[in-house]
C-alpha cells in the first residue's frame, strides 16, 4: 500500500494460501446383495454433497443414470453395481462406491404328496400336492402309465402290483427349477369272496335237490 503523497513509503504485506480440491462426497449404496435370474433388483445412492452432483452407475459393463436405479439380472453369476458421485463443477472430485450381488437360480420347491399308500385292485384313490413356490407352476402327475394334471387328481388302479404315484412341480418361470416327490403304493389282489353252498348232502336217483349260494364279494 503507497500513500499517494508519500510513494516511498509503501508498505507490504504477504499472506499464503493453500487452494484444497472440492471434497469428495460421503456415498453408499443401498439395494439387495442377492438376487434370483430374471428378478429386477432396486438400487439408490445417498451422498452428503451440498452443490449439484453427477451420478453414474456401472453394472457389470451397463451404464445407468440418476439416484435410483432399476437392474435386471437376466442370469445367474456375480455382478459388481458400482456408482460414482462428484459434484459437476468438480469432476475431480469423485467418490466410488461398490456392492457385490449374487444371482442364483430360483429355488427348486420343496413338494409333498398326500394320499393313500395301498389300494385295492379296480379302486380309484385321490391323491394331492402340496409345494411352496410363490409362483404360477405347472403340476404334472404319473401313476400306473397315466398322466395328470392338477393340484388334486383321483387315480385309478386297474391291476395289483407295486406302484409308484409322481407328480413334478415345474415354475412357470424357471423350468429348469423342477421339484418332484413320489409315493409309493402297493395294490392288493380283489379279496376272493368268503362263499358258502347251502342245500342237500345226498340225493336219491332221480330226485332234484335245491342249492343255494351265499357269499360276501361287494359289487
Amino acid at each position: 500500500v503507497t500513500p499517494n503523497d508519500y510513494p516511498n513509503s509503501a508498505g507490504t504485506a504477504a499472506k499464503s494460501v493453500t487452494v484444497s480440491k472440492y471434497p469428495t462426497p460421503v456415498i453408499s449404496i443401498t439395494g439387495p446383495e442377492s438376487a434370483i435370474e430374471g428378478e429386477t433388483k432396486q438400487y439408490a445412492v445417498t451422498h452428503d454433497a451440498v452443490v449439484p452432483v453427477t451420478i453414474t452407475w456401472d453394472v457389470n459393463g451397463t451404464a445407468y443414470e440418476g439416484a435410483t436405479i432399476e437392474v435386471p439380472f437376466p442370469a445367474t453369476g456375480s455382478y459388481n453395481v458400482a456408482v460414482t458421485v462428484y459434484p459437476t463443477a468438480y469432476p475431480d472430485s469423485s467418490a466410488t462406491s461398490t456392492k457385490n450381488v449374487t444371482v442364483t437360480t430360483y429355488p427348486v420347491p420343496t413338494v409333498s404328496i398326500t394320499g393313500p399308500a395301498t389300494a385295492v385292485e379296480g379302486e380309484t384313490k385321490h391323491y394331492a400336492v402340496t409345494h411352496d413356490a410363490v409362483i404360477p407352476v405347472t403340476i404334472a402327475w404319473s401313476a400306473d402309465g397315466n398322466t395328470y394334471t392338477g393340484t388334486e387328481v383321483d387315480i385309478p388302479f386297474a391291476t395289483p402290483g407295486d406302484k409308484t404315484v409322481a407328480v413334478t412341480v415345474t415354475p412357470d418361470a424357471y423350468p429348469a427349477s423342477v421339484g418332484t416327490s413320489s409315493l409309493a403304493v402297493t395294490v392288493t389282489q380283489y379279496p376272493a369272496p368268503t362263499i358258502t353252498l347251502n342245500g342237500s348232502a345226498t340225493a336219491n336217483e332221480g330226485d332234484t335237490k335245491h342249492y343255494t349260494v351265499t357269499h360276501d364279494a361287494v359289487e
